[in-house]
């Protein structure tokens, strides 16, 4: 007989962990919309140019008064293209305001000779009006990554799970069960890291969905994890869901924050690597004995 030694994986401790977590976030700090003023310049006789366009987070547009002044150029028509749509011509000289709902696209043409035509735009968005489709529409928040793509299985979601490394080592903890024994057990902190959207819905359409909110939950089990063990935390599934706080004023009134709810299932292994020694003979594959033909042997006639 030889002695062998193998290395082999020992579990210390397996859990299933279900954890929850909340957050609150301000979406108006999300929405980057500012009165715009800006000067155009269009070529005649060219195609349609666009001179504002929505971040495509805005996805049904945005309520908002459009001003536009012809100056000069072209001595033609200057046409106003909203949304796809021709909206307003324009002589030399004119201005004129209107107020789109869903602004989502301007374009220009100019119908003219040669040349350029030029004027100035200003774009002022109402976002009282904004904010009141946000609170009348339905909440739904989402697991993404960092650019903000979102995943819609569990096994795809970019979340990770570890251990907060302690200055020294983990704390040990003595509890007395029901039946007076003693266990030790240590205290692990874990964190687990990732990226949440909030998208507000009108039936079908998508008003707006915000950047990815970044998520950082810490956590803290008693486990068996003594010196030299390792924490291996899986991510099962994850549960997310979003409403609006009220007000700190006395009426029925939404603010606009929003609370996030994160609930997390989680599997939690604790094993270490030992050599063992084991005795035992080595094993070699045999050889294949000829195989005999069951066939006579052919006589020729």
């Amino acid at each position: 007989m030889e002695t062998h030694t193998i290395k082999v994986t020992k579990y210390t401790d397996w859990t299933y962990r279900l954890s929850t977590n909340e957050l609150v976030e301000d979406i108006t700090k999300d929405i980057e919309i500012e009165t715009i003023f800006k000067e155009i310049k269009v070529n005649c006789r060219g195609l349609p140019e666009v001179v504002w366009k929505i971040n495509k987070r805005y996805e049904i547009g945005f309520p908002a008064t459009v001003t536009i002044f012809y100056e000069s150029g072209c001595d033609g028509v200057m046409t106003v293209i909203l949304n796809g749509e021709p909206s307003n011509l324009l002589l030399e000289g004119d201005c004129e305001s209107f107020t789109v709902e869903h602004l989502r696209a301007i374009e220009i043409e100019c119908d003219g000779e040669i040349g350029d035509c030029i004027g100035l735009i200003e774009i002022t968005f109402h976002l009282d009006q904004f904010i009141n489709w946000l609170h009348a529409s339905d909440i739904k928040s989402i697991i993404c990554d960092h650019r903000g793509h979102q995943f819609d299985s569990p096994n795809d979601y970019p979340i990770h799970c570890h251990e907060i490394p302690q200055e020294y080592e983990r704390e040990t903890v003595d509890l007395t069960l029901p039946d007076w024994n003693t266990v030790t057990l240590q205290k692990v902190q874990l964190v687990k890291v990732g990226y949440v959207a909030i998208t507000f819905l009108d039936g079908v359409h998508r008003i707006f969905t915000t950047s990815p909110v970044p998520i950082q939950l810490e956590d803290k089990v008693l486990l068996t994890a003594p010196e030299g063990t390792k924490i291996t935390c899986e991510i099962l599934d994850v549960d997310c869901s979003a409403i609006f706080v009220q007000s700190n004023s006395t009426d029925d009134v939404l603010s606009n924050k929003v609370k996030i709810t994160i609930t997390i299932y989680q599997c939690i292994m604790v094993d270490a690597t030992l050599l063992v020694k084991v005795e035992g003979r080595v094993c070699k594959p045999r050889m294949d004995n000829a195989v005999k033909s069951i066939c006579p042997p052919h006589k020729n006639k």
